[in-house]
């Protein structure tokens, strides 16, 4: 699989890229690819870790970000779509920047593991509306 800086190896045992979890031969998990670096091969860094180091950033990791999305889910439902009103459902509603200039990221997409990350997102949030599906397509497409 190409990228635009590098090829990233398949995995021999699905013949794909490999993903978050796959398990080498040598007990070594997969956790990322880090796309900042090409090797001189070619290849894309690839981040593995042992067993105990991954069980222990997935852990922290999970639960922090867990409580990151539950607060931003939390949140979203309680301003509703500020066109029509709806929140019923998160999943329902979209965070949409009021001036696109200023985005420096997109919410959903944003690492939500770290306190400093966790900072980063209420400062894009500050930037946002809060619309549901189809306020926010309508308003993309003016």
């Amino acid at each position: 699989m190409h990228h635009s800086k590098g090829v990233r190896r398949i995995n021999p045992k699905t013949g794909d890229r490999f993903r978050w979890k796959d398990v080498r031969e040598d007990g070594f998990i997969f956790d990322h690819y880090d796309y900042t670096v090409v090797r001189k091969n070619g290849y894309i860094k690839e981040h593995w870790r042992d067993l105990k180091s991954f069980k222990i950033r997935f852990d922290n990791q999970s639960n922090f970000s867990n409580k990151v999305s539950t607060w931003l889910d939390n949140k979203k439902l309680h301003k509703g779509c500020q066109h029509c009103g709806y929140k019923t459902h998160a999943v329902g509603l979209a965070w949409h920047h009021i001036d696109p200039s200023t985005k420096e990221g997109d919410i959903s997409s944003m690492k939500k593991n770290t306190l400093t990350r966790f900072k980063k997102i209420v400062f894009e949030i500050w930037k946002c509306i809060v619309l549901c599906a189809t306020c926010h397509n309508v308003e993309h497409q003016r």
